[in-house]
């Protein structure tokens, strides 16, 4: 029964365009399946990282199985979604925004993409909880049992355990710590691509890590779009590093330094495969925009978290079904919306004329 009641919910998630309420649901479907139902659903079913796996499990298998040369990426990332105005429960809380520098009340959700062959397929997820409880000079204050670097870790454990075909790991700064770099090429077994700071230290040999002659990333010198081995301190391979050149909105220059722990790709491989992160990116906003990530009204942890999973196993059927009408989340969801625009506007229409309103 959950399976159906899964699949109705999703469904309504992706052609509804406010507020989603189980009341709504059900008076989406006549009342033929009362709200309760629904509600029973979201708030007992134990909707974890398996039910997700269950789900898009089949698609990723046949995508593995594609014979060709394609990228195989598994991109990890995290966002906020802001709840300014709901009571604070453990999974609503506090986090700092990196986009805003400042912290936020809201949900705190990792993310995990396999992208491959033009799919990109939600294949893990972890919700940011504070419940632990601490003092800081006078106040309580809550955090998580666990980093978001532990997190991160146990995602690409999981994508490994459940056989994803992936090469590379693509994130962002956040996660280029040297925990993670040493776990992703020695314990995993997998490359990575991310950018790392200026202030990061880095020897331009084995040699020189031995006598522990590191410099400040900023101080080396590095032509744009070159290529130049380093050893990262204390990680125990080399990487290869890129320096990207670009504009910013306003005009003034950015610089990117981009580390690969695969030593044969040249700099246009590199900053061509790191741009697939932005696809991270685009999957947050259409949860958002195009599935209703935002808009349910429930104040149980559990209820919310569920709803957001629920989000996901839409993201992806609604993936499916853009590649295969080969359209955008975007341009279909406006399709939708106006075709049933399109009934409303028949409907009044034929009301003024019956009612001879003037």
């Amino acid at each position: 029964m959950n399976n159906s009641l899964g699949d109705l919910y999703s469904s309504y998630l992706i052609s509804s365009s406010g507020q989603v309420t189980c009341t709504g649901l059900s008076d989406l479907l006549d009342n033929s399946i009362v709200h309760d139902k629904f509600t029973q659903f979201l708030n007992t079913s134990e909707l974890e990282g398996n039910y997700l796996w269950n789900r898009v499990k089949k698609k990723v298998r046949f995508l593995d199985n594609l014979e060709g040369s394609m990228d195989r990426l598994l991109i990890i990332d995290d966002h906020i979604e802001e709840k300014p105005y709901m009571q604070e429960n453990g999974l609503i809380s506090w986090h700092w925004s990196h986009v805003k520098k400042r912290s936020v009340k809201g949900i705190n959700q990792l993310s995990v993409l396999y992208s491959v062959s033009d799919y990109n397929i939600p294949v893990g997820f972890n919700f940011v909880h504070k419940t632990v409880e601490y003092e800081d000079k006078g106040q309580i204050k809550y955090k998580s049992p666990e980093t978001k670097n532990e997190k991160y870790r146990k995602l690409i454990a999981q994508a490994i355990t459940n056989k994803v075909g992936f090469e590379y790991v693509l994130s962002d700064s956040w996660f280029s710590s040297v925990k993670n770099m040493q776990f992703i090429k020695k314990e995993s077994q997998k490359e990575f691509i991310m950018p790392i700071k200026k202030n990061r230290r880095i020897a331009l040999s084995k040699q020189e890590t031995e006598k522990g002659n590191y410099q400040a990333l900023s101080e080396l010198t590095i032509a744009d779009k070159s290529t130049v081995t380093v050893y990262l301190k204390g990680v125990d391979f080399p990487l290869t590093l890129v320096k990207q050149v670009f504009k910013n909105k306003d005009e003034s220059e950015g610089i990117l330094y981009l580390v690969s722990s695969k030593e044969e790709l040249d700099f246009e491989q590199i900053t061509t495969l790191y741009k697939k992160r932005w696809k991270v990116e685009e999957h947050h906003k259409s949860i958002k925009s195009n599935l209703n990530y935002s808009k349910s009204p429930a104040y149980k942890p559990k209820t919310q978290q569920n709803h957001c999973v629920m989000c996901l196993v839409a993201f992806f059927e609604w993936e499916c079904i853009c590649k295969k009408l080969k359209t955008n989340h975007f341009e279909l969801k406006y399709k939708i919306y106006i075709n049933a625009l399109k009934m409303a506007f028949q409907q009044v229409e034929q009301m003024k004329q019956k009612l001879k309103v003037a």
